[in-house]
């Protein structure tokens, strides 16, 4: 049951939900923002992880359909996760309406959410064999709960505030520029791109670091 429930997880859900997410954003603030939304993070999920998993060798998802050690579509997956976070914490307000305490909430509600959904997703697939971790966060002694908890709630909390955050960054700008161009768009999702990855890659840093420091047992 629970493999079956997380092969449609990653493989089935994310298509339908990001098409669901384009329709809402688009609707609410715009097409320009839904492709940001959607785009920034797909170029996180395929450059960040695809250096992590295949060029430093932090990772691997021992499953079907892949390019190199990760997920063909790692990006949309990725994509469709982190807006799945995003949209629960904010799909009742108006992003355009926010004080500045609503903004840090949502930011903070955000990074709740997507901490421990994908520290539970990681779980899982720890536990079924599907993702495999190389790096000095881990031992063959710990648990498959122990693995996760040494990386899962930190890393994508802060990548679930980064994204917020630059999703309010970016609909500010683009509801100040109505008629960007298509070059102005790629530029503003390269951006977002920057403001994920950087925060994110910044505390996986600072735990990898901290774990060398560790006395070994």
């Amino acid at each position: 049951m629970t493999k079956t429930f997380m092969n449609l997880w990653i493989y089935l859900y994310p298509l339908p939900a990001l098409c669901f997410f384009y329709t809402h954003w688009s609707k609410l603030e715009g097409s320009n923002f839904a492709l940001f939304l959607i785009f920034a993070p797909v170029l996180y999920g395929y450059i960040m992880p695809g250096i992590a998993v295949n060029v430093l060798k932090k990772w691997k998802f021992n499953t079907k359909f892949r390019l190199g050690d990760y997920y063909a579509h790692h990006g949309f997956k990725i994509s469709a996760n982190i807006n799945t976070s995003f949209f629960l914490t904010s799909y009742a307000v108006s992003l355009n309406n926010l004080s500045l305490a609503q903004k840090v909430t949502l930011v903070i509600s955000t990074a709740c959410v997507q901490g421990f959904i994908i520290w539970w997703h990681d779980t899982i697939l720890i536990k079924l064999g599907k993702l495999e971790l190389k790096n000095v966060l881990v031992n063959d002694r710990m648990s498959p709960e122990e693995k996760a908890y040494a990386y899962a709630p930190v890393s994508f909390s802060i990548m679930g505030a980064s994204f917020a955050t630059s999703a309010l960054f970016a609909l500010e700008y683009l509801t100040e520029h109505a008629q960007v161009s298509s070059l102005e768009l790629i530029l503003v999702v390269v951006a977002g791109f920057v403001g994920i990855s950087l925060p994110a890659t910044i505390a996986f840093g600072a735990l990898e670091s901290i774990a060398r420091r560790k006395p070994k047992v």
